[in-house]
């Protein structure tokens, strides 16, 4: 077979297909690897045929991979998609997709075991984990539960994407734990798969089995990935690092060992729990190169961390994070608010605790019912997202009221939350800001920090990032960017309330309603042709007379320019939507 699979473009490297890329070629077949947008320097090749044309992603990715979909369709390639997007929701994505086949769960054995049965002819029904078509309507055959052993997967197919290219070009400020270098070069890790625990918010697919990697095997992987692309951080993605803290220190122990033959800084993070950290797992983690932990403490009102499933407390909160602060570690924790035992007094709670602990650079966030999470299946067993496809498509971001409280209720939570973080986040302005540089004083330890290699606006600067000497997060601003952001802040907050007030009361709802129905119908059909990863556009083409795949960059700034016909992209979407 021949296949060509497309990544969703992003600064992470798409670890899961380059694990079936990895697979794939293992398994004999075909493969060429690019991002959505590049695929044309592939389907365009003058005897260039695939079979398949194949991509996997997160739940949030929907509209990417239905414009996949679309190029698979105008190539005339058979369509393979997988992922976390499909296993959260098996059937609902798959009739949402379209795909050909879909894969659910892991897919290293599956994809390889659909191949087989294609070229063979048998019948689709014996393979384990795949969603196909037949007489018009998704059949999903039985989930696979003989999962190959971790060890035995392929190592994933990092040159297929690129990595050294996106390493060459990675910043410090590009993602938030890149901070410590100047020329960050960092590699996904992944030493164990799923979670052993049962968080009601998160993604947890169907007939798991946590399973992990033996550390020597791990080790070498490093031993491997570290010289040959000179790597300075590991990133650790475990759903859940810490699971175990015999395999922790035994870990550290390890790479402390390793880490003393790489003749550069070499440092790693991860995530864990504060249930389980100590002060020996700290000190050891720190002495073994550890810069960063992310810790999953979401909330700290003790009624809403019991009904999230969290098995932890605040007290465990309280004596953690200072302990990692004080050993020079960095802190990552998020606090999300809408749970469904979630009340104004709860969330209070929450943000008087993060109002009193700036230092601890925790973000705020509302609550989505990811697609698999239990807190998903329980919002569509109560009707609370009635229309699906809406909130898939269109909605996924916008928070849902979730929990028990009325409805305005839930909006002044909402608004006390965004009313923090305008008055409260502390913003340091730069020394000195260039377009490669930044130079600032930490608001916490007042070290000056020089930042080099960064690709800056200067005027409209604005970023989370670390203090390389005490290690704690802090925000940095330019000036205009800190009154834009006070005044459309503000501008922001009050029109949107107001007119989520309305929505409370039926008449001014209505009216509401009546009102943007009259102005959506231009704008909405732009959103819907520009929202895609792929826009596809009707360009009357002289010699093809056909559509033409223009990526979305391209298509922005052409109807700025007024080169693309509005029409053109109204007929586009109407298309699409009717696929």
């Amino acid at each position: 077979m021949k296949i060509l699979l497309i990544a969703p473009e992003s600064y992470y490297l798409p670890v899961g297909l380059a694990f079936i890329s990895a697979a794939l070629k293992r398994g004999g077949h075909q493969v060429d690897t690019c991002y959505i947008g590049q695929q044309d320097e592939f389907l365009g090749r003058q005897g260039d045929r695939y079979d398949f044309i194949a991509t996997g992603g997160m739940s949030s990715q929907l509209h990417i991979m239905r414009a996949v979909r679309d190029i698979a369709r105008d190539y005339g390639c058979k369509f393979v998609c997988g992922g976390p997007i499909i296993s959260a929701d098996p059937l609902t994505m798959a009739r949402l997709i379209q795909p050909d086949f879909a894969v659910v769960g892991e897919g290293e054995t599956t994809i390889l075991d659909l191949f087989k049965c294609l070229e063979s002819g048998a019948g689709l029904e014996v393979v384990q984990g795949i969603i196909y078509q037949k007489d018009g309507d998704f059949v999903k055959t039985p989930e696979r539960v003989d999962f190959s052993p971790i060890d035995a997967i392929s190592r994933p197919d990092l040159d297929g994407f690129g990595f050294t290219e996106r390493l060459d070009r990675a910043r410090p400020f590009d993602v938030y734990y890149l901070d410590l270098f100047d020329n960050p070069r960092d590699y996904p890790l992944i030493t164990s798969r799923t979670c052993p625990f049962s968080c009601t918010f998160c993604f947890q697919p169907e007939n798991r089995k946590y399973r992990v990697r033996d550390l020597d095997d791990v080790i070498d992987e490093l031993r491997d990935v570290v010289f040959r692309y000179r790597i300075n951080v590991v990133t650790i993605v475990d759903e859940l690092f810490h699971a175990k803290n015999s395999r922790l220190i035994e870990f550290c122990e390890k790479f402390k060992t390793f880490r003393e033959t790489v003749p550069w800084d070499l440092r790693w993070s991860c995530q864990a729990r504060v249930a389980h950290m100590t002060e020996e797992l700290l000190d050891k983690m720190r002495d073994s190169g550890c810069f960063m932990i992310s810790y999953g403490i979401e909330s700290y009102s003790e009624t809403v961390l019991k009904s999230m499933r969290k098995n932890i407390k605040p007290d465990m909160i309280d004596t953690v994070i200072p302990a990692t602060l004080r050993r020079g570690i960095s802190v990552q924790g998020n606090f999300i608010f809408g749970d469904t035992a979630e009340t104004l007094d709860t969330a209070q709670e929450t943000l008087d605790y993060w109002r009193a602990h700036p230092e601890y650079g925790i973000v705020l966030y509302h609550l989505l019912p990811v697609p698999g999470s239990a807190i998903y299946h329980l919002a569509r067993k109560k009707g609370l997202l009635p229309d699906l496809d809406d909130f898939l498509i269109n909605r996924y971001f916008a928070p849902q009221n979730l929990t028990s409280m009325r409805y305005l209720d839930y909006m002044e939570m909402r608004r006390r939350v965004l009313q923090h973080e305008l008055l409260y986040t502390k913003w340091q302005a730069p020394i000195h800001i260039s377009r490669t540089s930044v130079e600032v004083r930490c608001s916490h330890c007042s070290a000056v920090n020089h930042y080099q290699n960064c690709e800056n606006n200067p005027l409209f600067f604005h970023t989370m990032t670390y203090c390389r000497s005490c290690r704690l997060r802090y925000f940095i601003g330019s000036a205009p960017y800190r009154a834009y952001a006070q005044i459309v802040g503000q501008m922001v907050f009050h029109v949107y309330f107001y007119i989520a007030y309305l929505h409370a009361f039926p008449l001014l709802r209505a009216a509401y309603r009546s009102v943007r129905r009259l102005f959506r119908g231009d704008w909405g059909e732009r959103k819907t042709a520009v929202s895609r990863g792929l826009a596809v556009a009707a360009a009357s083409s002289p010699e093809a007379g056909a559509t033409t795949a223009i990526p979305l960059r391209e298509l922005a700034s052409s109807r700025r320019r007024g080169s693309i016909d509005v029409k053109a992209m109204r007929e586009a979407s109407r298309i699409e939507s009717n696929v």
